[in-house]
């Protein structure tokens, strides 16, 4: 079993490829052009947001962000459609590269934060950086999490009260309970 001090170094690691997608996805938005998967709702709030409201954004304690490696064949060498990006590309070697490093030091953390199958562990941690740099030009390699629940989104970018901020980090350890958090909570609400 991994240590907890192990575990913190990890989650340290998870929380600075968090803030290189959220300064990508607001640099996005201020362009307006498209962020990943998300709602022009969601995309409104993250252009209006000040830059030092990304900061308590990246402690969550998971990926904001999703690695589409379910895409990804056994034949990497395939030809794919190919980011012009430079930004993008930028962005997706540089979360591949932590992806990998991490993945490689723990499975366990990788599963953990980065929401990662273990096939989707094993491809990662058997990848040359080679295949890591070729990917990297791969069109919609990265997602942003919670497309299915986006309120988390919003929330995250607009919450401010502390007892709650508490349950969104319980999220970001469980993610899948976002999918059924808001139906629960709303019902909670209504039979007040």
């Amino acid at each position: 079993m991994p240590t907890e001090a192990h575990e913190f170094r990890n989650l340290d690691h998870v929380r600075e490829l968090n803030r290189l997608f959220l300064c990508f996805l607001q640099a996005r938005a201020h362009e307006r052009l498209e962020c990943l998967g998300l709602a022009e709702t969601t995309v409104a709030t993250l252009r209006s947001a000040p830059a030092a409201a990304l900061d308590p954004l990246a402690e969550f304690p998971g990926a904001l962000f999703r690695l589409k490696l379910d895409a990804v064949g056994p034949h990497i060498m395939d030809p794919k459609p190919l980011s012009t990006d430079p930004a993008q590309i930028a962005l997706q070697a540089g979360i591949l590269s932590g992806a990998w490093h991490l993945a490689r030091r723990s499975t366990y953390s990788a599963r953990l934060f980065l929401a990662m199958s273990e096939a989707e562990v094993h491809l990662l941690r058997s990848m040359p950086l080679l295949e890591l740099s070729r990917l990297a030009f791969t069109v919609d390699l990265i997602t942003c999490a919670y497309l299915d629940a986006e309120w988390v989104w919003i929330e995250l970018l607009t919450e401010t009260r502390r007892e709650y901020r508490r349950h969104l980090l319980l999220i970001g350890m469980q993610p899948n309970l976002a999918d059924n958090w808001h139906t629960t909570q709303a019902g909670l609400r209504a039979s007040r």
